[in-house]
């Protein structure tokens, strides 16, 4: 037997987890996903991340130092930007799913993304002072570029493992997606500001690291392209969002499943979704109360004597909080949509985050005459008051949802057995690469 047969027998070996689609079409998954298909994807994401938050501890201090921008006008235009970048999710989600396809999409969206990173490094070059530049990167290209790519690339993990045979191992990868996106946010939000800070307030030296990043990003992601699974796209997604807000008007449920694995879901164990979002948002309590302690002790003590360590209590509960809402979020966004509509459906779940990011920039302007007076321990306050509000819905919700989520189990297994039932043999094709 020839090296190039015995790669290829290999290779047939490795994608061993055969499923059919609804058009037909068989795709053969390698057993082991996470290593063999989707490390490429959490370290395309982890590059990302680096690049988003690489820029967004600095971009105040730049909006204030280059062009002048006053304190509340720049943490507003921060999170504006955050609040557009969500929404722009839309936009990718529907050209993905009717028309480019996840992976076409994501390289259409990370070339306009690009774009965007170059003409932020270009406006932060001493002695150019073109606002529109910023304007135009941050609102236009940046936000387009990484919402595009927000919505898909978790979608294109997910389809690397079949809906049939590996939708167990769904919630580990959706764990360590997070986690890729958290160390990707760590390591950018260090780096780029001390880079800043040791090179004098040089941000365009600072804003090359985010800039290299996302290029090693896309260079990691199109390097895996021979071993992804991708689906082809299943339609109009506009079309079917109207008949699920429709559906949805008159029954108030959702279409879907779930089933996941791990230490407390093996003994039937693992809490429910609105649970995990009850007990991320109780941490967001935690977090508020300890950065209003903080406050509260900087303000009776004489400056610079509260250690800056008092902080890390904060962030812990943030990271905490974060894990439980997050990540779960990410996972029912993904198991509980249509085959069709799965981009759309993450795009759905980013909304959430631009809300957020509209509704801070909002009560940046409400509070301004407590940030301005000092106050920030009235702002702690309010925080933590509406991560209590949402705890409380979250368990008041838990057992509709239960039901919710029970009825859609067995209608999407109804809707399986109805797919499988309608192919027939003759009309089965084979669309997979084998890699060696």
């Amino acid at each position: 037997m020839s090296v190039e047969e015995e790669n290829c027998s290999k290779s047939k070996n490795e994608r061993s987890v055969a499923w059919t689609d609804s058009t037909g079409t068989t795709h053969y998954y390698y057993q082991r996903p996470l290593l063999k298909v989707c490390s490429f994807i959490l370290i395309q994401e982890m590059c990302e991340r680096l690049a988003f938050y690489g820029i967004m501890p600095t971009l105040k201090q730049f909006l204030k130092k280059k062009y002048g921008f006053e304190g509340t006008e720049s943490n507003s235009f921060v999170m504006l930007f955050n609040g557009i970048c969500f929404m722009c999710a839309f936009l990718s989600a529907i050209l993905a799913d009717t028309v480019l396809g996840i992976y076409r999409t994501i390289l259409v969206f990370s070339a306009v993304y690009m774009a965007g990173l170059a003409l932020l490094c270009v406006s932060a070059i001493n002695g150019i002072d073109q606002l529109w530049m910023v304007y135009l990167s941050l609102f236009g290209l940046l936000s387009v570029g990484a919402g595009g790519i927000k919505s898909c690339i978790s979608v294109l993990g997910g389809q690397q493992y079949s809906p049939v045979d590996q939708k167990e191992q769904l919630t580990t990868f959706f764990t360590l997606f997070y986690a890729s996106i958290n160390v990707g946010a760590m390591v950018g939000g260090f780096t780029v500001p001390i880079v800043i800070q040791e090179t004098g307030d040089n941000y365009f030296i600072g804003y090359l690291i985010p800039a290299i990043a996302f290029a090693v990003a896309t260079v990691v992601l199109v390097l895996g392209s021979k071993r992804y699974i991708l689906l082809k796209p299943q339609g109009s997604a506009v079309m079917e969002i109207l008949r699920v807000i429709g559906a949805g008007t008159k029954k108030m449920s959702l279409n879907a499943c779930r089933k996941s694995r791990g230490v407390l879901r093996k003994k039937d164990k693992m809490p429910s979704v609105m649970i995990r979002f009850a007990v991320g948002y109780c941490f967001g309590v935690l977090a508020n109360l300890c950065a209003l302690g903080v406050e509260l002790l900087v303000k009776d003590v004489e400056a610079g004597t509260v250690s800056i360590w008092l902080q890390v209590p904060q962030f812990a509960f943030v990271a905490f909080g974060e894990i439980f809402i997050f990540s779960t979020s990410y996972e029912v966004a993904f198991t509980k949509s249509p085959e069709a509509l799965k981009a759309v459906a993450s795009a759905t779940n980013l909304v959430g985050f631009a809300i957020a990011g509209f509704t801070g920039s909002a009560l940046f302007q409400v509070c301004s005459p407590w940030l301005k007076g000092n106050h920030y321990d009235y702002y702690f306050a309010l925080f933590t008051g509406i991560c209590a509000i949402f705890a409380i819905l979250s368990v008041v919700l838990n057992k509709h949802f239960n039901g919710v989520f029970a009825q859609a189990e067995e209608y999407q297994k109804n809707a399986l057995l109805r797919a499988s039932e309608s192919v027939k043999p003759e009309d089965l094709t084979t669309d997979v690469t084998l890699v060696a």
